[in-house]
């Protein structure tokens, strides 16, 4: 059973009893008063793919120039005194992108079990696999000297080999957690323009970050009660259902 799309709410869930062939029985429903609550995805928060890319930005950033920015779309408005946007300066390196791609071989395939708190007390609610991906950014550094530009390319290609991990905390609020790494490789041709305008020189490349689970995995409707009489167990408080 899959929950429908539904703007942010609490909403009433209603079990109807039904006959062998699926027609309802009449008289038997019951329905439970704000039992269910439809939320919308939180936006604020950091997620793990923005904590990503601000990884990769900050160690490019580190060991290679700190003129290092992201691609920013801008609307413009109707009066050209608003449409004001800073210089650029160079040399730089300008990161685009995500664009994500399905890494099947690398995902994990596995349903995962958490403890949460259900109707009745503890349960173990699983979890279906998560979506694992391949993270891939393009690179486009410019420069208005040749040599410079030059260097700069030599510099990336250095930093591919010296920077085969990307490391990052796997919970930012809990370091106790540890780390997690994910590789890190050059993807597709680097192509150099020495004859660009305004005496401006580029090249382009990109980099991927392999094997990055996107989410924690769905959870599945399916869950079972926790019993025995042994040692007590911690259990966190239920989560919102999505």
């Amino acid at each position: 059973m899959k929950t429908p799309a539904h703007r942010a709410a609490l909403v009433d869930v209603s079990v109807e009893n039904a006959d062998a062939v699926g027609v309802a029985v009449p008289g038997e429903l019951a329905t439970l008063p704000s039992a269910y609550r439809f939320q919308r995805a939180r936006l604020v928060r950091e997620s793990n793919l923005t904590r990503l890319v601000r990884a990769v930005l900050r160690e490019l950033k580190r060991q290679l120039l700190e003129n290092v920015s992201l691609t920013v779309a801008l609307d413009y408005g109707d009066d050209p005194l608003d449409n004001r946007t800073a210089l650029a300066k160079l040399p730089a390196l300008v990161v685009s992108g995500p664009r994500l791609r399905e890494n099947r071989p690398y995902s994990s395939n596995v349903l995962r079990e958490e403890l949460v708190v259900g109707l009745s007390g503890p349960e173990l609610r699983r979890r279906r696999p998560a979506y694992t991906v391949d993270v891939e950014l393009g690179l486009t550094g410019a420069s208005d000297r040749a040599t410079e530009l030059l260097n700069l390319e030599a510099a990336v290609a250095t930093f591919f080999r010296s920077t085969p991990w990307l490391v990052l905390d796997r919970d930012p609020e809990n370091l106790a957690a540890g780390t997690v790494r994910f590789e890190l490789d050059p993807v597709g041709d680097l192509r150099t323009d020495l004859e660009g305008k305004d005496d401006v020189r580029a090249f382009n490349w990109g980099l991927v970050v392999r094997a990055f689970d996107l989410d924690d995995g769905l959870p599945l409707d399916l869950t079972r009660a926790v019993s025995g009489t042994g040692a007590s167990i911690a259990v966190g408080p239920l989560p919102t259902p999505p």
